[in-house]
């Protein structure tokens, strides 16, 4: 029991000097990057003036300073979007 309060005690301890220097860390910042992404999409006809439009990305971020979080960092994306073209939409006319 005694061994129980000890690590207990510890552990409390330990997580309030560690809290407080995570809660320190800056929440907002800039950090110039250069990002380059390789893309693959599909359209997918739906029936008369409905599409729907897939892709995925992948990219890679390298910092500018050669340094930071954002330094060497992979992204990727993937989306999925759902038409209704009507006479109405902006992309009735489009040539996709």
């Amino acid at each position: 029991m005694r061994k129980s309060i000890w690590i207990l005690g510890l552990s409390l301890v330990l997580l309030f000097i560690l809290g407080l220097n995570i809660y320190a860390q800056p929440k907002e910042g800039l950090e110039p990057v250069t990002s380059t992404f390789y893309v693959t999409s599909k359209v997918l006809p739906l029936g008369e003036g409905r599409m729907a439009m897939t892709y995925e990305g992948i990219g890679l971020a390298i910092g500018d300073t050669g340094e930071g979080l954002f330094h060497n960092a992979t992204v990727r994306v993937i989306c999925y979007h759902r038409y209704n073209m009507t006479p109405l939409s902006p992309i009735y006319n489009s040539p996709l």
